[in-house]
């Protein structure tokens, strides 16, 4: 993947992150590491955030900074070991003001209207969009002086986690995993296994979890249609993180470290996982 219209063009300090701006013809890509001094060369250690457009950084009407993505992470334990590193979410400013979103932490154009999300971002909520900005990521740091460039590792949570699949399939750079989160065989199987789950347990009737399996299903034949995402854009991330990552994640050459909640549904799937690799 070769960048020709890729730039650096701003590197501001954010205590006690240092922020980067890399700019092509189609957007803006913005990402923090969570360092104040570049001068030691470490490893990297990617993040990969969730769904949704949430600021990697807010900040109060004191001017203070809050760092919500990375608030349940060991900072410190973490960065004696790696550079850390995270990138926003496309069309999603790295850092906003509490004016500038919502109650639930989502930015959006107009706090007024909290559902109504960037339309670009809706556009761009896919997943050749993150991996490629994964890579031109990656392009950026393997050439800094401050990253060891063979020890570049990439972690993600729920979205993130089948982002960091694809893009570990597709560049070897990425020399190992972390899964939070993480469902390999897409979105909307877990809404029809919970449905199937709730029957089971009485929370709802065996016809009511039959009505939302159906649903779904008829969901992902409606996401199939082009014709739909054009008209509600906000499809377009349904569409692409339906799809399964199970293949991806089986052809992975690197090591790959799992972890799930005991409670999140999501989780049973990832149980299996083991048996399909020896299987693989």
């Amino acid at each position: 993947f070769y960048l020709t219209s890729i730039s650096l063009i701003a590197q501001n300090k954010l205590q006690p992150y240092i922020s980067f701006n890399l700019k092509d013809k189609n957007s803006t890509i913005e990402f923090l590491v969570y360092e104040t001094d570049l001068t030691l060369k470490k490893p990297v250690l990617l993040f990969l955030q969730g769904s949704l457009p949430i600021p990697l950084i807010n900040l109060d009407d004191e001017g203070n900074y809050h760092y919500s993505i990375l608030e349940n992470f060991d900072l410190e334990k973490i960065t004696k070991h790696f550079h850390l590193v995270a990138i926003s979410s496309p069309f999603t400013p790295l850092v906003a003001k509490y004016d500038q979103i919502t109650e639930q932490g989502f930015y959006v154009p107009d706090t007024s209207k909290p559902r109504e999300f960037d339309v670009n971002y809706l556009k761009n909520d896919k997943m050749e969009v993150y991996t490629e900005r994964i890579d031109k990521v990656i392009q950026f740091l393997e050439k800094q002086s401050w990253v060891n460039k063979d020890e570049i590792h990439v972690f993600g949570h729920s979205q993130g986690s089948r982002v960091a699949v694809v893009a570990a399939a597709n560049n070897k750079k990425i020399k190992s995993v972390g899964l939070f989160g993480y469902n390999p065989f897409g979105r909307l199987e877990q809404y029809v296994r919970q449905a199937r789950k709730d029957a089971t347990s009485g929370k709802i009737t065996w016809e009511q979890a039959d009505s939302i399996i159906n649903d779904n299903i008829d969901f992902m034949k409606i996401l199939q249609i082009e014709d739909s995402i054009n008209v509600k854009p906000h499809y377009t991330s349904w569409k692409s993180f339906s799809n399964s990552t199970i293949n991806q994640l089986l052809s992975l050459k690197q090591p790959v470290y799992i972890a799930n909640g005991t409670e999140d549904i999501v989780g049973d799937q990832c149980d299996m996982l083991p048996l399909l690799f020896i299987e693989h």
